[in-house]
């Protein structure tokens, strides 16, 4: 599959076809919003030079008055994620340029800013609408901007528009001495059913791709967090990372955003000599722990799909925010 995927990249004809049938659709007032176009390249034209891209783009523009959204598509990092930029970066290849280049500047007064804002992109004066989608989230969180309605403008003619509200993000710390939670199919097979039915979105280090800086992105992953799941053990208590970065960091956004933290109490642990879980209700109840009263599968799936329903039902508070 890679072989194929390298072939020819006619960005000057993708522009021009796009801008031919944008041009048709306006002109028989098919829509009134202004067209959002999203550009997913490796930026290495086939049929011209970066000048007649950039010529391309700007026949787009003037035709149709269109928003580009430019989406690099590459092998390396250029940069943290969910970040904007002014200007090009030196260190930066004619690709990345090119498809910097094209990307049109962010409106401050569009739904698209609004949308970035929700998701806590960081955006200096004059950014254009350019990131490379190395990672899914960022992929699905441009989708999500460009399915969305832009400024409660309707089309002509009825539609069946898609919406896209803002995921409640569930944030999991844990010792690395219990990842086995993690790759236990009935307690993560449980919580997906947050994803699918309640519009949660739920993160953890294993998600974090080789070469990033995961202490940053770590970092980035509690700033967006709505609920935090602490699975507890003596060996999550003892790590200096989860107690003085976590925690910590949960604990100051619990003060400031209300976060929810959730803890699940995994085995016997000194967890009431910590301030935090003495007053944070926990589960299981009644002094209970995942090992030692649910060793049974039964009694273990029963209390998983507890937990799974109060956390739905916490979650579908949480989107009732405004």
């Amino acid at each position: 599959m890679v072989l194929e995927m390298f072939g020819a990249t006619p960005l000057v004809e993708a522009l021009d076809t796009i801008t031919q049938r944008l041009h048709r659709e306006l002109a028989a007032g098919s829509y009134t919003a202004p067209p959002v176009v999203f550009l997913l390249s490796d930026g290495a034209p086939t049929d011209g030079s970066p000048s007649d891209v950039l010529e391309a783009a700007g026949r787009l523009r003037a035709a149709t008055n269109a928003t580009i959204i430019s989406c690099y598509v590459t092998d390396r990092n250029l940069g943290d994620p969910r970040v904007l930029y002014a200007d090009a970066q030196r260190a930066w290849d004619p690709g990345a340029r090119l498809m910097f280049e094209v990307a049109s500047t962010v409106d401050p007064a569009s739904s698209l800013r609004q949308y970035l804002d929700e998701y806590r992109w960081r955006i200096p004066p004059g950014a254009r609408l350019f990131t490379q989608v190395n990672h899914s989230d960022v992929m699905s969180e441009f989708l999500n901007m460009v399915l969305s309605q832009a400024d409660g403008v309707q089309a002509a003619r009825p539609v069946a528009a898609p919406t896209a509200a803002r995921p409640v993000r569930i944030f999991i710390t844990y010792s690395h001495d219990d990842a086995r939670y993690l790759q236990d199919r009935e307690f993560l097979g449980y919580l997906r059913e947050l994803e699918r039915h309640h519009g949660a979105e739920i993160w953890h280090d294993e998600r974090i791709a080789t070469g990033d800086q995961w202490n940053d992105v770590i970092r980035q992953q509690i700033e967006r967090s709505d609920i935090a799941i602490a699975l507890v053990s003596q060996d999550f208590l003892n790590s200096e990372y989860c107690q003085n970065v976590e925690i910590s960091e949960f604990l100051r956004r619990r003060a400031s955003h209300g976060l929810r933290i959730y803890p699940i109490i995994l085995s016997p642990c000194l967890w009431r000599r910590h301030e935090w879980l003495a007053a944070t209700q926990c589960q299981p109840r009644d002094e209970r722990t995942v090992e030692n009263h649910y060793e049974r599968q039964a009694d273990r799936r029963q209390l998983y799909v507890e937990i799974t329903e109060e956390l739905g039902r916490l979650v579908d508070e949480l989107r009732q925010r405004p």
